[in-house]
């Protein structure tokens, strides 16, 4: 559930569902239905929560900069961009009612644009799949 308590359905990949399935089985939790997360008494963990742990893994990893549960959406919503997924469905996912959240959301470097130009170029995909002349 995201803000406005609305409900957000995000597809999971192999990778993260093959670690999550990792995880539940080591922290033994069998009911599907529970909290995947959990504090110390096995209550649900909490925003706050999640967020203290993110403060205490970054301190332990030596990660500078920002790192928090808001800056790991940022750069999944960059890095589904950048490996050709499309604004609508990002924008679904992310849960923004306007495309123009979307774009507030995901800023895009010069270098990003060019490589995203490169893969997608009308011209130069039509051009190279153009029957060559004998």
């Amino acid at each position: 559930m995201g803000k406005g308590a609305r409900e957000r359905i995000v597809p999971v990949g192999a990778v993260a569902r093959q670690a999550l399935v990792r995880y539940l089985r080591q922290a033994n939790v069998a009911d599907t239905e529970a909290a995947i997360f959990r504090a110390r008494g096995g209550s649900a963990l909490g925003a706050r929560g999640v967020q203290q742990v993110f403060k205490l893994l970054k301190a332990r990893a030596g990660i500078p900069g920002r790192c928090s549960p808001h800056t790991l959406r940022h750069t999944f919503a960059r890095a589904y961009l950048l490996n050709g997924g499309d604004a609508f469905s990002l924008q679904r996912m992310l849960g923004h009612s306007t495309l123009d959240m979307v774009k507030r959301y995901v800023a895009l470097t010069d270098t990003d644009l060019a490589a995203r130009h490169k893969a997608a170029s009308p011209a130069d995909r039509l051009v190279a799949h153009a029957p060559r002349a004998l």
